[in-house]
């Protein structure tokens, strides 16, 4: 190798001048939305089973002041004027407890009485004071609020004895219904179905008729 040959070898070689190419990219693949596990419905309360058997909902009844539990359901009762609460509140039982030997599934504090039940989500002064607005006299306070669902005044008694006053052996209407007009009003009585064969049923309806007559008089 001459020497012009070793100088040419020690000189820098020229860089390119084209434009370097960078290297493309690769675009980001989209992540895979997570998959969604299957849950199974979550079961159903029984109190909400049970109302909605009734004709109303947990919504309703809480509105109405129901305080409603696992296991059981508390009606609280409201004076229909005042709009206060009173005495008497009953609870449903989920499990029937026994009581004097037979099966109870509502349930009350022994040093209250048993007043009716109104819905209060009704306008029960403008009910009580106006005779042409007919009204039911049923039994339980389920079936007051089913009615007052669709607007139709049910008053909801504790039992067919619930209509009357205490310790009057059904001789006297409940004292609420003195402050209701009576006269010229149309008042549908219907307790349970099986009046026909319980004479103790069938006794307090004619009871009470009686005495919502002679009051209306």
């Amino acid at each position: 190798m001459n020497i012009k040959e070793r100088i040419a070898k020690l000189r820098p070689k020229a860089r390119s001048t084209r434009p370097v190419q960078q290297a493309k990219r690769k675009k980001p693949k989209p992540e895979a939305a997570p998959r969604q596990r299957r849950t199974k419905p979550a079961e159903k309360l029984w109190a909400d089973q049970y109302m909605e058997e009734r004709g109303f909902d947990r919504e309703f009844a809480e509105q109405n002041g129901a305080e409603i539990e696992r296991d059981r359901i508390v009606f609280i009762k409201f004076h229909p004027l005042t709009g206060l609460r009173v005495e008497g509140s009953r609870t449903r039982l989920r499990e029937p407890i026994t009581i004097k030997g037979k099966p109870a599934k509502f349930i009350q504090r022994k040093d209250t009485n048993s007043s009716p039940y109104f819905a209060r989500c009704l306008n029960w002064k403008s009910i009580f004071a106006d005779p042409s607005c007919p009204i039911v006299i049923s039994e339980g306070e389920t079936r007051s609020l089913a009615g007052a669902k669709h607007h139709i005044p049910v008053i909801g008694c504790g039992g067919v004895d619930g209509v009357f006053m205490a310790g009057t052996h059904r001789q006297k209407l409940h004292p609420i219904f003195e402050e209701m007009v009576l006269k010229g009003r149309t008042i549908y009585i219907c307790f349970d179905a099986d009046a026909e064969s319980n004479s103790n049923v069938r006794n307090a309806e004619n009871a009470a008729a009686k005495l919502f007559v002679e009051a209306a008089r």
